[in-house]
């Protein structure tokens, strides 16, 4: 039986849809008007007329764009006139048409997963780490058409995950928020990330060379060492004032509060601030977004079973399912207003035009892309980068020893994250350990020195059991600290002096931190994207 052959119509790109359809030298084609009625898919609303444009044909189908407005469906109708003249039947969504008739019928068309060639699109994403892979998959449950540019050979940025002898490596100690903005979209979108909470029990703090139990439930009645009776009651009333949102501090660094307490209930205070948002910097700090993520600590935290690559993959799938076009081993040269589009320029050449961008890339980079954007070009240069340095220890054994250690005294974390969720091979063991770096100190090796002594004091049978590792010098864990000096707030996601610009990233907006501000802020700019799409002529 001879194999139906798709042909195109006049004026149709030879790429559509994800088809990889034969060259042809074709010209003409046209939009023609149809009724809301008649054009509308199941379940849709066909109360405005939409226009239907064909690309082309096979068998008695037509490949068909019905075009509503600035939303565009892909799908299918039968032929019921000569030549594929006349529009018959419903409306049939493009997925169907591509299972029951591409995957039986067509033999000489090949089926290209996520690429469009297209010479336009309705949103250019830059960045394909969380902040893009959500407001791609924001965008595309919103019916617009986003395609997703990453530099890299993998999405994900730094939520990637590196598996070595079955131990999963994320970049450093990865923690989900419970209650954060993070959770919250992953939840909208429908995605449960495999995982389970931390538990301190048993979580041990450190004051100098004496290690205590860390003060997780500190109660009047009874003294929490080495914190005194009025200490320890002291304590327990600051955690219920930060538990039920009961300070102030927006304009005033983090010290300024701490200082306010006696100094052992103070230093537990920046701990939990260092712990909770990774930056060692109370002087600098907006107290009251340090104490936000305090706060939001409390509700608890998840680790993620096979390491942030299995969200990162979650995300590349409901993006792509919600018809995200994601491309890896794209790297952006520039993005160039030109009149109400933006251009965008690859460093292989190529070129595509879309009607608004989502810049979720770091700020350096961001300014290094878009000329002639004050807020951007200021963004970049003020901004405060958050570090670390990282030991990640993959252990045939875990052994005994403490499974969480925090740093009362000194910046530093320990934290067996294979204890909870699963990271590491049968009986094995995953280990981080963190130095917190104050703005502007510079790494050095006696971190790593420092930080396998303290594994030497807490894991004593790391060593004989060690069969992997990962070393972390002066990671960029944020692109920016939340100063006190702007009341905590980062630059804003929409940008006044380039229309049609989104920014979105860990350096953007006012909500969460790490992660969730990722999160927030790309959720932010693919609402902000579509009010400003809405407005511009169809």
């Amino acid at each position: 039986m001879a194999a139906d052959v798709l042909t195109p119509e006049a004026g149709a790109s030879p790429f559509y849809g994800g088809l990889d359809v034969p060259q042809a030298d074709v010209a003409g084609g046209a939009s023609q008007p149809v009724t809301a009625a008649s054009a509308a898919a199941p379940g849709e609303d066909a109360g405005a007329d939409q226009s239907l444009k064909v690309f082309g044909h096979v068998g008695g189908w037509q490949l068909v764009e019905v075009r509503q407005g600035r939303r565009v469906k892909a799908g299918t109708r039968r032929e019921t006139g000569q030549d594929g003249a006349g529009v018959g039947g419903p409306f049939d969504p493009f997925e169907r048409f591509h299972l029951r008739t591409f995957s039986i019928r067509i033999k000489r068309i090949q089926i290209v997963r996520n690429e469009v060639a297209m010479k336009r699109v309705d949103v250019a994403v830059i960045g394909g780490g969380i902040a893009g892979l959500v407001a791609a998959a924001m965008l595309a449950r919103q019916g617009l058409r986003p395609v997703l540019f990453e530099a890299a050979h993998e999405l994900g940025g730094r939520a990637q995950t590196r598996i070595v002898d079955g131990f999963h490596f994320n970049q450093g100690p990865h923690a989900l928020y419970a209650g954060g903005a993070f959770n919250v979209v992953l939840a909208q979108l429908g995605l449960a990330p495999a995982g389970r909470r931390l538990s301190l029990n048993g979580a041990v703090a450190l004051w100098g060379e004496e290690v205590h139990p860390f003060p997780t439930r500190p109660a009047a009645e009874a003294a929490t060492p080495p914190l005194s009776f009025s200490e320890t009651a002291c304590l327990a009333e600051t955690f219920a004032r930060i538990a039920e949102g009961r300070y102030e501090g927006r304009g005033a660094p983090l010290r300024a509060f701490t200082e306010t307490l006696p100094r052992p209930v103070g230093m537990v205070i920046e701990a939990l601030v260092r712990v909770s948002s990774y930056a060692h910097a109370p002087e600098e700090m907006d107290a009251k977004a340090a104490l936000d993520q305090v706060r939001l600590s409390f509700d608890g935290v998840i680790y993620i079973d096979g390491g942030w690559r299995s969200l990162v993959s979650q995300l590349q799938g409901v993006a792509s399912a919600a018809g995200a076009v994601l491309r890896s081993e794209h790297r952006v040269a520039a993005v160039r207003a030109e009149g109400r589009a933006w251009r965008i320029e690859l460093t292989a050449g190529a070129a595509e035009s879309a009607d608004a961008v989502v810049l979720a890339a770091p700020p350096a980079l961001a300014a290094e892309l878009v000329d002639g954007s004050a807020q951007v070009a200021a963004a970049a240069q003020t901004a405060q980068p958050v570090r670390m340095v990282g030991l990640d220890l993959g252990l045939a054994d875990a052994g005994a020893g403490a499974e969480f250690a925090l740093g009362m005294d000194a910046p530093v974390y320990m934290s067996l994250h294979s204890a909870v969720a699963k990271l590491a091979p049968e009986g094995g063991g995953l280990l981080h350990l963190g130095r917190y770096l104050a703005p502007g100190e510079t790494p050095d090796p006696k971190h790593i020195k420092d930080l396998e002594w303290l594994a030497d004091r807490l894991r004593p049978s790391w060593r004989d059991t060690l069969r992997q590792q990962q070393r972390l010098v002066g990671i960029t864990v944020a692109h920016e600290l939340p100063h006190w000096r702007r009341g905590g707030r980062r630059t804003p996601v929409v940008v006044p002096d380039a229309p049609g610009l989104f920014l979105a990233g860990d350096w953007v907006g006012e909500e969460g931190m790490l992660s969730d501000a990722a999160a927030a802020s790309a959720a932010a700019a693919a609402r902000a994207a579509e009010a400003y799409l809405a407005g511009m002529p169809a």
